[in-house]
Parts: structure tokens; C-alpha cells; sequence
């Protein structure tokens, strides 16, 4: 966890330094420091040197479960757009998006965009970046018949039971560290970010329930879940979950994550333009 964290703030020579003086811990963390140490080589050298970091590793770890996400990183090196899903989002310089609940195409024009997450869902997802906050719009569409599943409330709440919308964010890219964010249909929030389970980040959410569907507007500001920001060029991994448990399909994923939602090794991707 330290050394993720180091990462995250590209605290390259601090991590290598941790890593080095920690090489005679029990076995049972051998492959978790021979990782990192990877990702640290990984993110604080050049480009040339990284391409053979990654070559070496996986020469010796070919059934590793990072070896798919290893190969859109040389990928990525190379300039090249990496096999797994990814959603491109601009910085603008500002927002006029009011966060009432109300998903106006107007309102939310130049924004990236994610429709159905899956062959059995319908939903339109919404992202706008700019230098201060990630903006999120959501409508999720609702089966004849279904009413939204609301059980759960307050916040930090097991909100993945109800109806509602899971995000997921590898903000350093290392696979395995996530911040998670999960808002029901009823408007309530859960979130913790990947070292503290009690963080209440400063999110302002409204949603709104109609007949045929209900709606999400939000608002995350960058300083919580990216420590050195977001620039152009900035590749984090991430997902977006939805619950519907009274629904046909239960639930649906925009990257297939397996068995597991925090499988962050399964994760797209959102590149920064």
C-alpha cells in the first residue's frame, strides 16, 4: 500500500528506496515486491529501459494475471491506443453543468460518452473534465414494469445492493489500488478511497426517478482522487458497474472485470486529451 501510494504521488526514487531495503520480508510478499519494483522501473525511467523492464517480466511471468494489462502498457509507450476499452475525455477550462439530477444534452455538449453497458441494459453515461472536477451524468433505463430496488441509505452505506451505479478508479495505474464510488438511485453516496475507508470525499450528487427511468448528475473534485492531478497525456484505469437487482440482467459492466468488481487488472482505460 505504501509504495502504491508513492506512485501516486510519482514518488519514483522514495518507492525504489523502499523496495530495496525491504527485499528480505516473508515469501508470501516476494511476487508483490518483485511487482512493484517493476512498476517503479515502469514509471521513473525512460522509455527504452521500460519497453525491457516489461520484456523481462513477462518472459519470466507469461501467466501472470498483470500480463495482458503489461502489454497495453508497452502499447501505451509506444504511442500506440491499447487493446482493452478506453474512453477518451478532454480538459476544458470550465463547466456551465448545474447538478440537479436533470441530464440535458445541451448542458452536457462536448462531453465523452458511454451507451449500454451491456447487450441486456440500456443506459447513457456522461464524463466532462475540467482542471478542478470530474463530471459525471447518468440515465439508466428501467424494464417495463420495474420500479428501482432502494433499500439501503446513509452515507458509506452497502449501496451496491440497491439500484445504482458503481466507479471504479486506478488513478496510479497499478492495477491493483482503486478508489470506488457508488451512488444509489435514491441519491445517497459510498466512497472511500484506496487507503482510507472512512474518506467522505466532497462529491455533490442530486438524481431523480422517473417512470421509465432515473437519472444522476454529479461532480468529483480532482484533488481527491488523483494527489498530482490530471493533465493531457494522464492514462488511468477505470470502470463503471451498474446494480439492478430487480432487473433481467442484475447487474452490468462496462469492462468485464470477472467475479470480482475490484479486479483492476480488467479495468479500461480513461486517456486525458
Amino acid at each position: 500500500k505504501y509504495v502504491s501510494y508513492l506512485l501516486g504521488i510519482q514518488e519514483y526514487s522514495r518507492a525504489k528506496g523502499f523496495l530495496d531495503n525491504n527485499k528480505e520480508l516473508d515469501t508470501a510478499a516476494d511476487e508483490d515486491i518483485e511487482y512493484y519494483s517493476l512498476l517503479v522501473k515502469l514509471r521513473g525511467d525512460n522509455k527504452e529501459n521500460a519497453l525491457k523492464t516489461i520484456e523481462d517480466y513477462l518472459k519470466n511471468h507469461e501467466n501472470s494475471m498483470y500480463a495482458k494489462a503489461l502489454e497495453d502498457e508497452k502499447r501505451l509507450l509506444d504511442g500506440d491506443t491499447p487493446e482493452r476499452k478506453y474512453l477518451v475525455v478532454k480538459v476544458n477550462r470550465s463547466s456551465d453543468i448545474v447538478i440537479d439530477g436533470i441530464v440535458n444534452e445541451a448542458e452536457w455538449k462536448g462531453s465523452s460518452k458511454i451507451l449500454n453497458l451491456s447487450s441486456g441494459s440500456r443506459e447513457k453515461l456522461y464524463f466532462f473534465l475540467t482542471e478542478e472536477k470530474l463530471y459525471i451524468g447518468g440515465v439508466f433505463y428501467l424494464e417495463k414494469g420495474q420500479k428501482p430496488l432502494i433499500k439501503q441509505s446513509g452515507r458509506d452505506s452497502a449501496l451496491w445492493h440497491d439500484e445504482s451505479v458503481e466507479f471504479f478508479f486506478d488513478y496510479n495505474r497499478d492495477y491493483k489500488t482503486i478508489h470506488q464510488i457508488v451512488f444509489n438511485a435514491g441519491g445517497d453516496i459510498s466512497d472511500y478511497l484506496a487507503f482510507d475507508r472512512k474518506w467522505d470525499g466532497d462529491i455533490e450528487v442530486k438524481t431523480i426517478i422517473g417512470k421509465d427511468a432515473w437519472s444522476l448528475e454529479a461532480s468529483i473534485p480532482l484533488k481527491d482522487l488523483f494527489p498530482v492531478g490530471i493533465t493531457k497525456g494522464s492514462v488511468f484505469g477505470f470502470n463503471v458497474v451498474r446494480n439492478s437487482p430487480n432487473s433481467s440482467y442484475k447487474s452490468a459492466r462496462w469492462s468485464d472485470c470477472g467475479s470480482r468488481n475490484r479486479n483492476a487488472y480488467l479495468y479500461g482505460y480513461i486517456m486525458v486529451e
